[in-house]
């Protein structure tokens, strides 16, 4: 999955950790995929080691993560995959307050009353009626401003960029350099927080998990991103498509529509036409649906198993 960036509340709320920073459970896509990561490691292949940056030798050695066995998050150290995103709601809601500085006694103070003790006279009623339209046009005028400024901050609502390296660059060089931009981005996203007309969503604030995402866009021919196939849009980044293809033009993203049976085939049809209007690359696909087929095979070798052990008792 990719991690998260900041998005405006025009998009929608995204929410807070995934599920609430409680274990796997389940056996959708992700959960399998992280699972078996679990039970059969997540490095992968021989890969020549330095500091955290290790370089593939041979295809083998494509998509493997860092591998710093000595543990300790510094220098030589396992990096620490931790998603920030797994605070509480109150630990994240004052992180944040405190990145942006903010005085909530001003939220408070914004105050409008909705509606007076009028009765059911008429001059009731038609003090009521001036309240919803102010508040509609209140609404539409706060629509306009949010629009703005979300046009104003579009540079800063992206994907965190890895800045310009090469081999010759030593682990330190890289790290500063590294540490150096994801500060300005955070910097920028602080910056966009003191627009009162915006609000972000949470976003991944670890460094090491944008690494780790950096270095499997470089390694990978095809980037594939998992999204729910009921609303596929929401889910989608095409910030990351555009950082796949400023590392190489010939590098490829794909949509993976997950959840497909739970569309009807009219609405499936429909997204396949709009999709093939944009040229994007999507495939369908449902996990529910492949999880059922595994576990009935495996259901059936179990069976045949079992028979052969009986034919050879007897």
């Amino acid at each position: 999955d990719t991690p998260p960036p900041p998005h405006s509340l025009a998009y929608r709320d995204m929410g807070g950790a995934r599920n609430a920073g409680k274990g796997l459970k389940g056996k959708g896509l992700g959960g399998s995929l992280a699972k078996r990561a679990q039970r059969h490691g997540a490095h992968v292949g021989h890969v020549a080691q330095t500091g955290y940056i290790n370089y593939g030798t041979g295809d083998a050695g494509r998509h493997t993560t860092d591998v710093n066995p000595d543990g300790g998050g510094g220098r030589g150290g396992r990096p620490n995959l931790t998603s920030v995103m797994e605070r509480n709601d109150m630990d994240e809601f004052f992180a944040l307050a405190d990145l942006a500085n903010r005085d909530f006694t001003t939220e408070r103070s914004k105050a409008r009353v909705l509606s007076m003790p009028g009765g059911g006279n008429a001059s009731g009623v038609a003090n009521r009626v001036a309240e919803d339209a102010h508040a509609a046009a209140d609404a539409a005028a706060q629509a306009e401003a949010r629009a703005d400024a979300e046009a104003l901050h579009s540079d800063s609502l992206k994907v965190p960029r890895r800045p310009p390296w090469t081999k010759d660059m030593s682990v330190d060089q890289l790290d500063r350099n590294e540490k150096a931009a994801f500060l300005e981005w955070r910097r920028a996203l602080a910056a966009v927080e003191e627009d009162e007309r915006l609000t972000l969503t949470p976003f991944e604030k670890n460094l090491e998990i944008w690494r780790q995402l950096w270095r499997v866009c470089e390694r990978s021919d095809i980037v594939v991103q998992v999204v729910d196939a009921r609303d596929p849009l929401f889910y989608r980044c095409p910030d990351l498509e555009a950082y796949v293809t400023e590392i190489d033009a010939a590098k490829r993203t794909l949509l993976l529509l997950n959840k497909a049976d739970l569309l009807s085939p009219e609405l499936r049809r429909a997204w396949c036409d709009y999709f093939d209007e944009r040229r994007i690359g999507y495939l369908w696909w449902s996990a529910k649906t492949a999880t059922e087929a595994v576990d009935a095979e495996a259901l059936r070798m179990k069976k045949v198993r079992a028979a052969e052990e009986a034919e050879r008792a007897a």
